[in-house]
């Protein structure tokens, strides 16, 4: 550069660092990404703001390694912008992508440690809008939770770390904690799981050795230990387990060959064997099973052929085969099935399409489809890739990670900010890996951490109160 024009230019430098120096870290860092360089005339119709409710929110701590991102729709975006970095000033961002959603499931796997993220809306013209606030989020696996189940008044969650943890009603030591004391906080109560089922009054966890171990209400024979003593500490059942269903009164297991077998109450034929006589031994019920539901009043089980089978009461056309006969043995119901679910008196089960169907009773709206009873199964839903059956109302996780729920919402159950009953499904989150129903209320894990929502009067909420919640709050 010639030297004549250097003793312009510096002054020039001097002034820019100047001006820069009274602006914010964070400010400097929208230059860099573009805030400036082609923004929208505030006064403009297609003037966007900035997005509202960005979560994770700044300070928080994800528990998992892939954080779901989201905000609120913004007027006048086509597309969102999203930056993600290790970086506050963001530089050498992880993420730095344009959406058309108001979400973003991060791909990769984020190490253990800070990040920041901003996003901002950009119009149909391709110019941006105003940026959030840069957000600090903390990675921390160490707390993630990989399965919830809920039946009755109780709540189970298994941590990645394999502990099983607990809280809620606990009348009939269905926690494992020793006592038959209440909790509304989560208490660790066993270490080495893989799988659990909460049911009604009793619980059951099946270890990673294939062993299967319970607790609880053992009157009608649900443990399957040989006696009707209840237990408040975790028992060693049987082994040779993959899978283990717990309902009302009565538990379904599938050993490793994939037969099924059952024991506990059955009044109404629920267990499949034939007859109406509980049982407190395992007994074989059928083979060629890939996974089970059992309910309050009746058992559908899946073969590996993808044919459903149903058992049990049939009061409501529960078991969907056009009647309403309870049937002592299995009967056939359906083709192309991958999962199913069972309320008190209604089915759901998603066939390998992706479409979510269901029967039974519906008067409060569990079914998704009015409230106009249904004896043979109807579809109510598609692109599903999860759902649960709670008493009387129903969940459905779609594959942009949005759930869904209807039915029964007097305890604010269905977690949508009301108690109004919901007879087609209405939207309650975004970015949800897993739900389960319970008998009034619900729990879901989102980015690793566990959201629970509804009744809460034997502390099955977890947030160390008795006070119930229509909206999901956060535990962990």
């Amino acid at each position: 550069m010639h030297k004549k024009h250097q003793k312009k230019i510096i002054p020039l430098l001097v002034l820019l660092i100047g001006t820069l120096g009274l602006v914010s870290c964070e400010k400097v860092a929208t230059v860099l990404f573009g805030e400036f360089d082609n923004p929208v005339d505030p006064d403009s119709s297609k003037y966007i703001p900035s997005p509202k409710n960005p979560s994770p929110a700044n300070k928080a701590i994800v528990a998992t390694e892939s954080p779901f991102l989201e905000w609120d729709n913004t007027p006048n975006a086509a597309k969102y912008w999203v930056v993600v970095s290790a970086s506050p000033s963001l530089e050498k961002p992880i993420v730095s992508i344009k959406t058309s959603n108001s979400f973003y499931q991060i791909s990769q796997q984020l190490q253990p440690g800070t990040y920041y993220w901003r996003v901002c809306g950009v119009n149909s013209e391709g110019k941006n809008g105003i940026w959030s606030e840069i957000m600090e989020f903390t990675v921390d696996p160490s707390n993630k939770a990989i399965a919830v189940s809920a039946f009755g008044c109780h709540t189970l969650i298994l941590k990645a770390d394999k502990t099983l943890w607990a809280m809620g009603r606990n009348q009939y030591g269905q926690l494992g904690n020793g006592t038959t004391l209440n909790s509304s906080v989560p208490i660790q109560v066993l270490s080495d799981v893989k799988m659990v089922s909460a049911g009604y009054y009793h619980t059951t966890a099946l270890k990673n050795d294939g062993s299967l171990w319970g607790t609880g209400d053992n009157e009608d024979g649900a443990l399957g230990d040989g006696s009707n003593d209840n237990r408040t500490t975790f028992k060693y059942l049987t082994t040779g387990v993959r899978y283990v269903s717990a309902g009302g009164g009565c538990t379904f297991i599938i050993k490793t060959d994939d037969s099924l077998w059952a024991t506990g109450y059955n009044e109404f034929g629920q267990l499949g064997t034939g007859d109406t006589n509980n049982r407190n031994t395992f007994v074989q019920v059928a083979t060629g099973v890939s996974t089970a539901a059992a309910g309050y009043y009746h058992t559908m089980f899946i073969k590996s052929d993808g044919s459903l089978w149903g058992m049990g009461r049939n009061n409501y056309g529960q078991l969907g085969d056009g009647t309403t006969i309870d049937r002592y043995v299995p009967i056939r119901i359906a083709t192309d099935v991958a999962a199913v679910a069972v309320g008190i008196f209604h089915t759901v089960f998603l066939k390998k399409d992706g479409t979510l169907w269901s029967v039974g009773r519906n008067d409060v709206g569990q079914l998704g489809q009015g409230t106009s009873d249904l004896y043979t199964p109807t579809q109510v839903a598609v692109s599903v890739i999860a759902f649960s059956a709670g008493k009387y109302h129903t969940f459905c996780i779609q594959t942009d990670k949005k759930l869904w729920g209807t039915g029964n919402n007097a305890n604010g159950q269905l977690g949508d900010g009301t108690t109004t009953n919901r007879k087609y499904f209405v939207q309650i989150l975004k970015g949800v890996d897993l739900v389960s129903g319970g008998e009034f209320h619900s729990v879901a894990i989102k980015n690793g951490g566990v959201w629970t929502f509804g009744n809460n009067s034997y502390g099955q909420l977890g947030d160390g109160t008795t006070k119930d919640s229509n909206v999901p709050i956060k535990i962990w």
